[in-house]
């Protein structure tokens, strides 16, 4: 029997970790980790972090795996996010994650749309990140390139431009726990890296400084949170307590539709509607949250935020809101837990690596 010291691994992600029968599936009945905790929430940017970090205590884990890189690249793929704006985001999380003592892994999956194509924007900052702190971290782009360069057609390995098939994200999963344990169990505090950059804060409906009679509980299997409505050419206004900046809010997708304008010091306007909107009513449909950025980041005046919205071309505007995110500038002090990047690039496939 193997006397090895087995992790307690915490997983906070988007939607391709919602899936219980895909790639979660190879942590959860791994033998050589003592415990699985699934954190994730789809149609979500890595700003879920500040979310889930208030939920989960990080301290009681070993090991903390981050799996934003999906919907980071959408929103940079679509303009609606600089490359800056997820470098800071994802490195405010490696540092909190630090800061409890907890071993930070990055798990980039890869999307279709992106595969083979040149300058891959999204690897580039991941792997930034991972050799500032020196960290873990899987590219899954690299795993699939690789069945696809045995032939394997792209509609065999995706159910959409977002997720891949279960069984080929198991085989990911099970690819990356190995070298990831194997990694931890080598941790050891390195040379202290401090400085002063942004944290972020995840701000629910109780903290806008609103009635209670506003809000509105909503939940679904995964999530349970307050929204408030804002109709078409209504002001509300948000009390955020403090300085900074808002980058992101948590939406209530199903409906939601129009044009938002955030205003304060600065202002940013973001489009509501999605593949997922319903013609407004005064009956709230089923939920779909997610949280999504909000550029430019709008700077606070006197910690408050006035929210306008109007309609779009197809609906009237309709606005559920669940959150915003607010950062600030803070000093940090951390310290990596190994020597170097431990990058996860080549691999070695056996010539049936395609489960049938």
């Amino acid at each position: 029997m193997s006397t090895e010291p087995k992790p307690k691994v915490c997983l906070i992600g988007t939607s391709n970790g919602v899936f219980e029968q895909g790639y979660v599936s190879a942590f959860r009945n791994s033998d050589a980790i003592a415990s699985f905790s699934k954190n994730c929430l789809g149609y979500s940017s890595s700003a879920i972090f500040s979310q889930r970090a208030e939920m989960v205590d990080l301290a009681t884990f070993d090991i903390c795996v981050l799996d934003f890189a999906p919907n980071d690249a959408v929103a940079l793929a679509g303009g609606a996010t600089p490359p800056a704006l997820v470098h800071s985001v994802v490195s405010d999380a490696v540092r909190r994650v630090l800061e409890k003592g907890c071993f930070p892994a990055i798990y980039m999956m890869p999307i279709r749309s992106q595969m083979r194509s040149q300058g891959k924007v999204i690897c580039d900052i991941y792997k930034d990140i991972a050799q500032e702190f020196n960290l873990p971290l899987f590219d899954g782009y690299r795993y699939v390139e690789a069945l696809l360069a045995q032939g394997f057609p792209a509609e065999d390995l995706y159910i959409d431009d977002m997720h891949l098939k279960f069984p080929v994200a198991i085989q990911l999963a099970e690819a990356f726990i190995g070298p990831l344990i194997e990694a931890w169990r080598r941790r050891a505090p390195q040379a202290e890296k401090a400085g002063r950059d942004y944290t972020y804060r995840y701000l629910g409906v109780p903290s806008f400084g609103l009635n209670a009679d506003q809000w509105h509980p909503r939940k679904t299997w995964i999530f349970e949170t307050n929204t408030v409505t804002v109709t078409d050419g209504m002001a509300l206004t948000i009390k955020a307590a403090g300085d900074g900046e808002i980058t992101a809010i948590g939406v209530d997708w199903a409906n939601s539709s129009g044009s938002a304008t955030f205003s304060s010091t600065t202002s940013a306007r973001k489009k509501l509607s999605s593949q997922y909107s319903t013609e407004p009513s005064t009956e709230l449909k089923k939920m779909i949250f997610g949280i999504a950025n909000v550029h430019p980041p709008v700077k606070l005046k006197d910690g408050q935020l006035t929210l306008n919205l109007q309609e779009d071309e197809k609906w009237t505007g309709r606005l559920e809101l669940g959150a915003i995110v607010v950062r600030h500038m803070a000093d940090y002090a951390v310290r990596p837990l190994l020597p170097e990047p431990v990058i996860l690039e080549s691999f070695t496939l056996p010539p049936s690596a395609m489960p049938a």
